[in-house]
């Protein structure tokens, strides 16, 4: 039996090659190294050899009878030095994709390879699925007729459980890099070789989250690829020729549609034969059983596999054509630019990857502002920001030496993060401010401008402002949050030379927007929306420009020091606020008399179409924190014993999820009159527009414009 050499222990190995070996028998002599290696990946798989080493000393220390094969599953920049040091070593190479960012380095490893007489294949899983090994086979039959196009939509919330930064930092590349060239080999696989004829994707210095790419083959076939780690898209694989089409759909492994030209009639197939090699139902471990059997059968025969270097060489050219065409946009706030200035020097952000906190770093580098820096607690939700040149430091708030670390060197601090789910959320919220200002503080930082809500007033009636008492809605979170304001403005009286600035927005709104942009589109849409009392409440709402114009004023003026501001552009009933919002199933809304919805689901009359409704929310992370932070925080907690699905667990089983299905209607949930409902508060930003000088740059038309185009744009809105 061969001794197997895996470099690297993340994801990719412990959710499909290890479950591989097993499978295969293989896991005695296997030999995993990492620099750093899951304990509990350690525990559950006595039988391999784990080895906490830098690969580079580790391959240099390495005696032939070590291994006779090695998998590479290091991170994108570091494959080219592994599989040289590996065919260096007389090892056969099994690598991970991409081989190398660039064309020239995957020729010069397949020439080294040659010359070692090693063998060095590239795992091209999606060869592998029978689904798309059926479809070479039918098209190589005649059942599609001459293949004239190739359509490929895969997008979904980035869902992988990384454990470092590897798939956010630029020299790994982004989306294209990561999943492109799986599509980009199918596509030479089916049409043959192809050429690059259109290229775009969000790229502002980062890594691209959104890619749209036209391709044309040597004999005419058109290739679309639309690719996200962002947006719900269809997540299919269409071949589209002369006599048909033929669908590989959403999560399939084994399963086609072939659809006849003309004949409006649908033929569902399944690969009675899923693999070649294994006998194994289809999976995607299963999958990689497949090629790690293949791939070993291979170096018996000495027979180069179907995925090589040279091979993996095009998919790799065309990313690196695509990577070098693009230009990054320079600052691009102007001298005419009505939006607020502030001078650029070193910043640190917390809380970037949500809402509010995404929209505040694209306009710190669209304002010049060289790298900020952005304290995470995890890699796992930086899809969203890292199309930004970012520099990312892992630190936990709870911990003030790693946050006064952050800081060094900080003019401006922006803290907009807080506890959002799990035990302990209080204390990130309340402790992990506290550290956060005296780490501000200690750094000589010139401002640490805080993000508070105006849940901590409650919902008075009539007019309010900052000087109305503290009356915290929303359970603990308004409860935390008026602790933490109470603390910083006690603690703005002693700090020697850093200010302390506290803003209170109301409903914020707009592109990227959760509880009161994503969540009313999709109940409405699944009929689990519905208007309180003809929807006559108040809304207070502020569009996320606007917000973000106020945190940035924050920290230029300096009379704002010791001080709260309600940030708020408007007042409006919620049937203005939310019918552009709601408008493609407006004449479906009903309308409910405050505590209906209460009184019906208490007597049990819920429909089970709400749950499906839920489920489909409950499953987007970023919509889960937003929500528990809104003023129905204590209420939102139970969505998870609701749906059945918890706040922390993330999908393995795919780099990209796929959206959620389409839901039977159900009855809007009670809470949705805690957040839509009879509120007569009218909130008072006054005073941010006479101390800060702020005011509404954007008006509530073109906010409602500019958030039905991404609603459109994000699938929301058909």
């Amino acid at each position: 039996m061969k001794r197997w050499l895996v470099l690297g222990s993340g994801a990719i190995v412990q959710e499909a090659f290890l479950p591989a070996f097993s499978f295969l028998g293989w896991l005695d002599g296997t030999t995993v190294v990492d620099l750093s290696i899951p304990p509990t990946l350690r525990d559950s798989l006595p039988g391999v050899r784990f080895v906490e080493a830098d690969f580079r000393e580790y391959l240099k220390a390495v005696r032939p009878d070590d291994a006779a094969a090695a998998v590479i599953t290091l991170p994108n920049r570091f494959h080219e030095e592994a599989a040289s040091l590996c065919l260096e070593a007389g090892m056969d190479v099994l690598c991970e994709k991409p081989l190398a960012l660039e064309k020239e380095v995957c020729l010069r490893l397949g020439r080294l390879a040659q010359a070692k007489g090693r063998l060095l294949g590239v795992n091209m899983i999606l060869r592998r699925y029978p689904a798309y090994r059926v479809a070479k086979r039918l098209l190589a039959a005649g059942l599609l007729g001459r293949l004239e196009a190739i359509h490929v939509e895969q997008g979904g919330a980035f869902s992988w459980p990384a454990r470092s930064l590897a798939p956010f930092l630029p020299e790994n590349g982004g989306v294209f890099a990561d999943i492109g060239v799986h599509y980009l080999d199918l596509a030479e696989w089916f049409a043959g070789p192809l050429e690059m004829a259109d290229y775009r994707d969000d790229w502002q210095g980062g890594v691209e989250a959104d890619v749209q790419a036209s391709l044309r083959s040597q004999e005419g076939v058109r290739v679309d690829l639309s690719l996200s780690r962002l947006r719900p898209l269809a997540n299919q694989f269409l071949l589209t020729g002369s006599a048909g089409t033929l669908t590989i759909p959403p999560g399939s492994i084994d399963r086609l549609i072939f659809r006849p030209a003309g004949s409006g009639e649908e033929i569902d197939m399944i690969a009675r034969r899923p693999f070649q090699s294994v006998a194994a139902d289809p999976s995607f471990a299963a999958c990689f059983a497949e090629q790690l059997q293949l791939f070993s059968a291979g170096i018996g025969r000495r027979e180069s596999p179907d995925s090589d270097a040279f091979v993996a060489a095009r998919a790799s050219g065309l990313v690196e054509q695509a990577y070098r065409a693009r230009r990054l946009p320079g600052p691009r706030q102007g001298t005419d630019d009505p939006r607020p200035r502030l001078q650029p020097a070193a910043v640190a952000v917390t809380g970037a990857t949500g809402f509010v906190g995404s929209h505040l770093v694209e306009r710190l580098v669209e304002a010049g502002f060289e790298r900020p820096r952005v304290l995470i607690r995890g890699p796992r939700t930086l899809a969203p920001i890292a199309r930004l040149p970012l520099d990312f430091r892992q630190a936990d708030l709870l911990e003030p030496a790693a946050v006064q670390q952050a800081f060094e060197g900080c003019r401006y601090i922006f803290h907009l993060a807080y506890g959002r789910d799990g035990e302990g959320r209080d204390r990130v919220t309340v402790d992990g401010t506290k550290n956060i200002v005296e780490a501000a503080i200690a750094a000589k930082a010139e401002v640490v401008v805080v993000l508070s809500t105006v849940n901590v007033l409650g919902w008075p009636e009539g007019m309010t402002d900052e000087t109305a008492p503290y009356r915290p809605a929303g359970g603990e979170y308004g409860r935390s949050k008026a602790a933490v304001e109470r603390w910083c403005l006690e603690r703005a009286r002693t700090s020697p030379s850093t200010r302390i600035v506290l803003l209170l927005p109301s409903a914020v709104f707009g592109p990227r927007g959760k509880t009161f942009t994503d969540l009313p589109a999709t109940l409405a849409s699944t009929g689990a929306f519905g208007w309180i009392a003809g929807g006559s409440g108040l809304a207070n709402y502020v569009y996320v420009d606007n917000l973000v114009d106020a945190i940035i004023l924050a920290a230029a003026r300096p009379e704002a020091h010791g001080q709260r501001f309600i940030v708020n552009d408007g007042c409006t009933t919620w049937r203005q606020f939310l019918t552009p919002i709601v408008a493609p199933w407006l004449p479906s809304l009903r309308d409910y008399q405050p505590g209906e919805l209460a009184r019906a689901e208490s007597a049990g009359r819920r429909q089970g179409g709400l749950r499906k409704a839920l489920q489909a929310l409950a499953a987007q992370p970023d919509f889960r924190r937003e929500l528990l932070a809104s003023s129905i925080g204590p209420l939102a907690r139970r969505l998870g014993n609701l749906t059945g699905v918890g706040v922390r667990k993330p999908s393995t089983q795919t780099r990209i999820t796929a959206p959620p299905s389409p839901v039977s209607k159900g009855a809007p949930p009670a809470w949705i009159e805690d957040l839509f409902g009879t509120q007569r508060t009218d909130f008072s930003s006054a005073k941010a527009r006479s101390v800060l000088g702020w005011s509404s740059h954007v008006s509530l038309e073109e906010g409602q414009r500019r958030t039905v185009e991404y609603l459109r744009h994000a699938k929301l809105h058909p």
